[in-house]
């Protein structure tokens, strides 16, 4: 990868840290779940596999497969496995917000990894 990451980064993600991520209905972290099968935490591997098995649908077939805001699935796909790819991810486990995320501060099972 060509992207600096931070010290505390690199460490994290070579002790095999999870990334979790927050966000609402149409996050591309939601998307990302949904395209994965429902996969918790999501790999690489299965969302480039999504990412092949979807690129070729129309919106229609998106909505009809029932993904919110269909014709911006695929940018969100890649932008998040280009992510992944590029600060060394295995995996990210999403977790649904809504409105003012300051909460997830003060919530020791998301520090904890207490699922």
């Amino acid at each position: 990868s060509s992207i600096p990451r931070p010290a505390w980064l690199a460490e994290a993600i070579g002790s095999g840290a999870e990334v979790i991520a927050i966000g609402g209905a149409t996050c591309a972290f939601r998307m990302c779940e949904m395209a994965t099968g429902g996969q918790k935490p999501f790999t690489l591997p299965r969302l480039e596999a999504a990412i092949k098995e979807l690129k070729m649908r129309s919106d229609a077939e998106l909505e009809q497969l029932g993904y919110p805001q269909e014709t911006m699935l695929l940018p969100k796909l890649v932008l998040i496995a280009s992510v992944m790819k590029a600060l060394g991810f295995k995996s990210v486990r999403y977790e649904y917000t809504n409105g003012s995320t300051r909460g997830t501060l003060a919530t020791k099972e998301l520090w904890k990894g207490e699922w």
